[in-house]
């Protein structure tokens, strides 16, 4: 059995659901158990119908926080969280479990599960966009937020998406065996699984959102949208955000007319200054989506964004163009050269170009789609191998 406890960002089951599609495409008998602890991220993975469903298809999710509070709720949560951790625990004391985790184990009372079974137990890399120095840099020079302590994690295995994460590279880690595995949404198990969804998510989120189904889309990720007031200082002044995503817009309907563009909220997107902004423009065939972007990659002309993601990661590993069309603050563009945070996951940076930005649409439009990669040839960190419990790994 695996179980992998997920953090409560999204990033994390993003990151290690198509692991474990390749490992049950390899070893389809080996039960997998996924684990979080807030409602709000259960509620999430569900509502992103891809990564629910590639989950329901190898494994199951379950919830270990609480669903509802009340006088015996703690009691009735405690009760329940107890009878679903014993038989994890008894499978690590006879090493019968192999255990997944971001940061839940290096805590109690969890913690134990990994001082019981320490080399069964796999400390990942959160994020498989991979880690950035120049982003690093930003962030710690521009930050209003505090840096914080560092956590040495549970686990005899550290496992990175990236060569570059930071961690590897630590002292009090020097005794650990690493394993660098690279980013599986280009493996076979995941590109398989999305090519033959995407045309049925996709349609249904046409007719959820009453707008006629076309071949191309365009795709808009959003993240925070108000004012800015709190962690970094990113934007040339505190309200751009949502003047941005405005001028984007009217951009994209001036440029590709009757073009369906899908928009991708984050979790932190104020959802209803967003619908003020598109109720404006009501005359624009837009669709709110929370597709997973490969399978939006299937049919999207490019992906924009006014603020670097993350998730153009994913999107850059199936061929997807990313345009990052965004306002930073002269701060910002001295630390990054006049570029982008994450030039390694951006095939267009342009800073407060409009003309720029028309010109670049054009010429995207004017280029066909590009075709899904084949896919990468098997891990050859042994991971897969491992996770399958193949002997002599």
């Amino acid at each position: 059995m695996i179980a992998v406890f997920l953090n409560n960002k999204l990033i994390t089951c993003d990151s290690i659901l198509p692991v474990m599609m390749e490992v049950h495409r390899r070893a389809p008998s080996r039960p997998i158990r996924f684990f979080c602890f807030e409602l709000a991220t259960f509620d999430a993975i569900r509502q992103n119908v891809v990564l629910s469903d590639g989950i329901d298809r190898i494994g199951s999710l379950t919830l270990l926080g609480r669903r509802h509070r009340g006088p015996l709720s703690w009691l009735q949560h405690r009760l329940r969280v107890a009878g679903m951790l014993l038989p994890l625990l008894l499978r690590a004391l006879v090493r019968r479990v192999v255990l997944i985790h971001f940061k839940a184990l290096n805590e109690w009372p969890l913690r134990v599960l990994c001082l019981i079974h320490p080399r069964g137990t796999y400390y990942f890399q959160a994020n498989a966009a991979g880690f950035s120095y120049l982003d690093d840099v930003v962030i710690a020079n521009l930050s209003r937020q505090r840096a914080t302590d560092r956590v040495i994690p549970c686990g005899c295995r550290i496992v990175a998406f990236d060569p570059n994460w930071p961690e590897l590279q630590w002292p009090e880690l020097a005794d650990r065996e690493r394993l660098v595995c690279g980013t599986a949404h280009n493996g076979a198990a995941w590109l398989d699984f999305v090519t033959e969804s995407a045309d049925r998510y996709i349609a249904a989120d046409f007719e959820l959102n009453g707008v006629a189904p076309q071949d191309d889309i365009i795709v808009l990720i959003l993240s925070h949208i108000g004012r800015q007031t709190t962690g970094v200082d990113f934007m040339a002044h505190d309200d751009r955000l949502p003047e941005i995503l405005a001028e984007t817009l009217d951009i994209l309907d001036e440029e590709a007319p009757g073009v369906p563009v899908f928009l991708k909220p984050h979790v932190i997107t104020d959802m209803a200054l967003l619908r003020k902004i598109l109720d404006a423009r009501c005359h624009m065939p837009l669709v709110i989506t929370h597709l997973h972007p490969s399978a939006l990659a299937t049919r999207a002309r490019f992906f924009i964004a006014n603020y670097y993601s993350t998730t153009f990661g994913a999107i850059r590993q199936v061929n997807g163009v990313t345009i990052e069309y965004t306002d930073y603050a002269p701060a910002v563009l001295a630390a990054t050269n006049g570029g982008s945070m994450r030039p390694d996951l951006v095939t267009h940076f342009i800073n407060n170009d409009p003309e720029a930005l028309r010109q670049c649409i054009r010429r995207c439009l004017a280029t066909p789609r590009r075709d899904f990669p084949a896919p990468r040839p098997p891990d050859a960190s042994g991971l897969i191998d491992r996770l399958c419990g193949i002997e002599g790994t």
